[in-house]
């Protein structure tokens, strides 16, 4: 019976070290963002919207090294990097840097994307964070295009002066 004791007693101890060197694990990067959305809210289409930061972290326990990064979705056009200190960084554990993104809508309405950081996190591979932001009318002028139609006969030499006298009142105006 003591025999059977110690046998199972060794058994025991031989599985708890297997199954402990089973679960330890090689350390990894791990990318961490302190977003995961970036709401512009209303931007008057065509202009640039303040910039909104994004911080990334490394949280694991070895070297992160940042790839590219682009816009990608429905609306990639309408979001620019404003600033980026991420791209091709390596960070060490517990490191950030920080990337900034402005939104400039190409037409109105909602405006939606996503911005990707590619990166060596074996589990986040491609870290996405979310972007939206509704264009909203423009606020200036609107020029539409018009078919002119020149006179013909007497007369055109006034209608020419004048049309010489408006353009370059347009132009002093838009000067200012």
């Amino acid at each position: 019976m003591m025999r059977k004791l110690i046998y199972f007693l060794s058994l025991l101890l031989i599985f708890s070290h297997a199954s402990l060197a089973f679960s330890q694990t090689n350390p990894v990067p791990v990318i961490q963002s302190d977003v995961d959305l970036l709401d512009f809210g209303d931007q008057v289409a065509g202009q640039l919207g303040d910039p909104q930061t994004i911080t990334i972290t490394n949280i694991g326990e070895v070297d992160l090294d940042l790839q590219d990064n682009k816009f990608i979705g429905e609306d990639p056009a309408d979001f620019v990097l404003s600033m980026d200190f991420c791209s091709f960084q390596t960070l060490a554990p517990g490191e950030t840097c920080q990337i900034q993104v402005s939104m400039r809508a190409t037409t109105t309405g909602d405006r939606t994307g996503q911005f990707a950081i590619e990166s060596d996190d074996p589990d986040l591979p491609i870290l996405l964070i979310n972007l939206q932001g509704k264009g909203t009318g423009s606020g200036g002028c609107h020029l539409n295009p018009v078919t002119t139609k020149f006179p013909s006969g007497e007369g055109w030499e006034v209608w020419a002066v004048s049309m010489m006298l408006l353009l370059g009142l347009l132009k002093r105006l838009s000067k200012n």
